[in-house]
């Protein structure tokens, strides 16, 4: 282990992390520098179990995740669509 990687701060926020359900590495780059590594599918899950409404599909699609939702029996697009149709640019801040 180096320095960075055995302080205390670390440990505590792979600590947290752990703590969301969310699988965690550390990569140690140099003494004084690492990298923590954590599954985009972990994050997916985190999300999409905060979303609690019942009928809904997500899906990642580049450095977007798409979360659709619908009220009724079936969605009127699919998932495919609404990602193929997302654009970056209309997010809101």
């Amino acid at each position: 282990m180096t320095q960075l990687a055995q302080d205390k701060r670390v440990e505590a926020s792979l600590d947290k992390l752990k703590a969301m359900g969310l699988r965690v590495r550390l990569d140690i780059i140099s003494p004084n520098e690492v990298a923590i590594l954590i599954p985009v599918k972990d994050i997916v899950a985190l999300i999409n179990r905060r979303i609690t409404y019942p009928l809904k599909e997500s899906a990642m699609i580049s450095d977007l995740m798409v979360i659709h939702l619908w009220k009724g029996d079936n969605p009127t697009v699919s998932l495919s669509k609404l990602i193929r149709d997302t654009n970056e640019g209309d997010l809101i801040e």
